[in-house]
């Protein structure tokens, strides 16, 4: 009897928190497009001054000026504060909730801009175009950049290289063989992978979902057993839901978690839902 009781219990507090979900994600409207680049870009060079990759960024700088009719300005962040992927791996400890929420969520701050931008002046092709919309598609807790202790400073996100308008559909594409599968594929939803060239920002919000498992349990949503086909697991397997990995995990924040990482469909598709849905659960 008591055993029964206890799981009505539980039964009652997950539909409450589903109900609240529902309330919040269903209260959220689209952000308005931004015409981009509306304001001077900064480019992000992840090492110091006065190296190789800064002086090829300062090169870079001046056609983009030129292209796009705005300033860019280049930024060092080497030696700050390392990616979150750094503080797991190298010092050895998980991240608080209150701690990873706030680094995922200025993620997100950056994410919804990326992802509402419209290309009205310029195009992939150099001419007006009228695209909207970027997508990151490879975030990862390496790419995630954290400031200096102590500095003030706001959360990077790197490594664009995978970025691509998500309405010029089609336009480009990469191919998922090589080395580091695994990495890649672990912070990957199930469709980005079915549909490569014609991701949505919706997977950009898997994979920060993704990431902010990762700081709480150290693992990826998903297990990838040695000698497993990656790509397999994932159009396969569903996430472990991340209480089964650390129960400390305050039941909120794990509703939202596993809402965020559902598959078919994505539980949680915009930057914006995530982002509120996180703030109400701490």
């Amino acid at each position: 009897m008591c055993r029964m009781k206890r799981r009505m219990k539980r039964s009652q507090r997950a539909r409450a928190i589903g109900i609240a979900l529902a309330a919040i994600l269903g209260s959220i409207g689209s952000a308005p497009a931004e015409v981009y680049p509306s304001r001077p870009i900064t480019m992000i060079v992840p090492y110091p001054a006065g190296g190789l990759f800064d002086a090829l960024a300062r090169i870079l700088a001046e056609p983009m000026r030129a292209a796009l009719a705005q300033s860019v300005v280049i930024e060092n962040v080497g030696g700050a504060g390392g990616s979150i992927a750094d503080v797991v791996h190298d010092q050895g400890h998980l991240f608080d909730p209150p701690t990873a929420v706030s680094v995922i969520k200025q993620v997100l701050g950056g994410l919804a801009y990326a992802h509402g931008v419209s290309f009205g002046a310029f195009s992939s092709q150099g001419s007006a175009g009228g695209r909207r919309g970027v997508v990151h598609r490879h975030i990862t807790p390496h790419n995630i950049l954290l400031p200096a202790a102590g500095s003030g400073g706001e959360v990077k996100l790197a490594d664009f290289g995978l970025a691509k308008s998500f309405d010029a559909a089609g336009f480009s594409g990469q191919s998922m063989s090589g080395t580091g599968v695994t990495n890649v594929v672990a912070f990957m939803p199930r469709a980005q992978l079915i549909n490569y060239r014609f991701t949505k920002p919706e997977v950009d919000v898997w994979a920060c979902a993704a990431s902010l498992y990762w700081m709480l349990t150290g693992l990826p949503p998903r297990d990838f057993p040695r000698g497993k086909d990656p790509i397999t697991i994932v159009l396969q397997d569903n996430p472990v839901p991340i209480q089964k990995r650390n129960s400390t995990i305050p039941l909120g924040l794990a509703a939202v978690i596993d809402m965020a990482l559902k598959d078919d469909p994505i539980g949680i598709s915009t930057a914006q839902e995530l982002a509120a849905a996180l703030e109400v659960a701490l």
